[in-house]
């Protein structure tokens, strides 16, 4: 059974070889363009100007090249259509008419593209210059905010010495002022008590006085006593 598929499998190869070499190979096409020596070109349905015009074909319009016949081209166009047309209206490269547009073409873009180029460049020095102006107005301000940092830093170093001292004064003035007070307590305890004492003493007098007085007057009535009975 094995020897039996070995040999369906040989002839199946067989056949398939037999058919590969059994289709007629299909002529590469060739890529052309219609020529500067005419205005225009007809492709027709055969190779003779009886037959009927399918399309028109105009200078540099591209085409594949399939075979060639008493003069006669038969091409493919680019829509996929097949005809045929004369063969001394073809060339294989593009016309220098079509060169020189082309190239006038290409030209017109690179000095578009160069104006446009010029235009951003000047925009990008514009804003090069803009920037460099910012830049440094933005180290000018930063400048003046360090000297201003560094005067507020000392202002602030004098302000808590200042402070210090404030607090220092406050503290030896509360201090003094409480002196003061207990002076003033003093002071008033003191003249309260002169007070009094000047007080107590001007009414000793008075009593002293008052007391002479009565000693005395007793002492005058006893002598006129005496003297009355005497």
């Amino acid at each position: 059974m094995e020897k039996n598929n070995k040999m369906l499998l040989m002839g199946f190869a067989c056949l398939l070889l037999f058919c590969c070499m059994a289709i007629p190979r299909v002529a590469e096409a060739k890529r052309a363009y219609v020529s500067d020596e005419t205005v225009e070109i007809n492709v027709r349905t055969g190779p003779s100007l009886q037959n009927k015009i399918i399309a028109l074909l105009k200078v540099g319009d591209p085409v594949d090249l399939i075979s060639e016949e008493s003069g006669w081209a038969k091409v493919r166009l680019p829509d996929g259509r097949e005809g045929w047309t004369l063969k001394k209206y073809l060339m294989n490269r593009l016309p220098w008419k079509i060169y020189a547009l082309k190239l006038e073409e290409t030209n017109k873009q690179m000095k578009q593209s160069i104006a446009k180029l010029k235009e951003e460049n000047s925009d990008l020095l514009k804003q090069n210059k803009e920037l460099t102006q910012n830049l440094e107005k933005t180290q000018e301000e930063l400048a003046l905010l360090k000297k201003k940092y560094s005067e507020l830093k000392q202002g602030a170093s004098t302000y808590l010495s200042l402070k210090k001292s404030y607090d220092e004064l406050a503290e030896k003035s509360r201090f003094m002022e409480s002196e003061l007070n207990q002076l003033k307590q003093e002071n008033n305890r003191i003249r309260y008590s002169q007070n009094i004492r000047w007080f107590l003493s001007g009414a000793a007098v008075l009593v002293f006085g008052w007391l002479v007085g009565l000693q005395m007057g007793k002492a005058k009535s006893r002598r006129r006593s005496r003297l009355y009975y005497d």
